[in-house]
């Protein structure tokens, strides 16, 4: 789920071919089960300021390796468009510049006023699956505007912190504190034309608090510093990043650590949404509505996304079970309600990727 929306983001942002490249190719994408076709189409809905806005695309093979924009949609209250075969069959005005085919038209129109605020909120979207080997090389020094999907660049993200938004960088630093006992302080480190962090933790018995690089800073405490400064940041415009996506941030934590890191995403939710995948009962547990939990079961090859279905929400809601405890059991399931709904929405006129 999480990389559809990357790719969304990868697609408008770079290009599509950089975001089909990046996942070894437009075949390596389609779905490989019986009967699945040679294309993929990916559908989201987002609300903006009230507008509601639905935007749609499907990709199709063509010849060895190439591909090609089927069709393309979107709608909103300020803006209507339809591209099929790189042909614009519904334009947004006479002067709407003509499509390409191997190109999203919403990248090409994305300066017009009235899309301007749509294609913002998606390229402003921020992904990460935190890899603490990166995390732990100095890097050299970029202009830390954005943490790296594999938080490589957060000794730079770090720096632009304490220099443009010190409150958000001590509540990142009270937040690790609490999940890492006794780290007191991050600051920023400078190694030539390198640089890194360094932690400072209170050891009983050391009366000045002990600092360590990142490169010896466990997996851990590394994880839960690249999500708390992946949730705290802002996007490249200076507004809040639109959604955050953060994948198993709990992974080697303690589970004491789980819920400070959890109160963390809670606090940032209040500005930017945020999306966490895991398989950590812990942290499920402590997700306070159950209306924000969704499951993704795999049916027959296919892997499907949704609300929790009617019984486990009735053994949640009479304290039979906690959801942690039905994902122990295996338990937890996706409302076939909620999916028969998903499945009756038309997808570029009938296709369903």
């Amino acid at each position: 789920m999480l990389d559809s929306l990357c790719f969304i983001k990868e697609s408008l942002d770079s290009s599509l071919a950089h975001a089909i490249k990046s996942r070894g190719g437009v075949t390596q994408i389609c779905r490989r089960v019986a009967g699945a076709s040679h294309d993929f189409a990916i559908r989201v809905e987002l609300e903006i300021e009230g507008d509601r806005i639905e935007y749609e695309f499907e990709i199709g093979v063509e010849g060895r390796g190439g591909f090609v924009v089927k069709q393309e949609s979107l709608t909103s209250r300020a803006a209507s468009y339809r591209v099929v075969q790189g042909h614009v069959v519904r334009a947004l005005s006479g002067s709407a510049p003509p499509a390409a085919p191997d190109r999203l038209y919403l990248a090409i129109v994305a300066g017009l006023p009235e899309l301007r605020g749509v294609h913002e909120q998606l390229v402003s979207m921020g992904f990460y699956n935190l890899n603490p080997e990166k995390m732990k090389q100095p890097q050299i020094n970029d202009a830390g505007q954005l943490l790296h999907r594999d938080g490589r660049n957060i000794a730079s993200v770090f720096a632009g912190l304490a220099r443009d938004r010190p409150p958000t960088l001590d509540r990142i630093v009270r937040y690790l504190g609490a999940i890492i006992p006794n780290v007191t302080a991050v600051t920023h480190a400078s190694l030539g034309a390198w640089e890194t962090l360094e932690l400072w933790q209170k050891i009983e018995g050391v009366e000045d608090p002990l600092r360590f690089y990142l490169a010896s800073t466990s997996d851990g405490t590394l994880r839960a510093l690249g999500a708390l400064v992946a949730v705290a940041q802002r996007s490249d415009t200076g507004a809040p990043m639109s959604l955050v996506g953060v994948e198993e941030p709990e992974t080697t934590l303690h589970p004491v650590g789980v819920g400070a890191l959890m109160k963390a995403f809670r606090e940032a939710a209040a500005h930017t949404q945020i999306i966490i995948t895991s398989h950590s009962p812990d942290l499920v547990d402590r997700i306070v509505d159950d209306d924000r939990l969704l499951v993704a079961q795999s049916i027959q090859g296919l892997t499907f996304v949704g609300v929790v279905d009617r019984a486990s929400r009735d053994a949640i809601e009479t304290r039979l079970y906690t959801p942690g405890d039905l994902l122990r059991m295996d338990q937890l399931c996706v409302d076939r309600d909620d999916l028969a709904r998903q499945q009756s929405l038309t997808v570029l006129g009938g296709y369903r990727g």
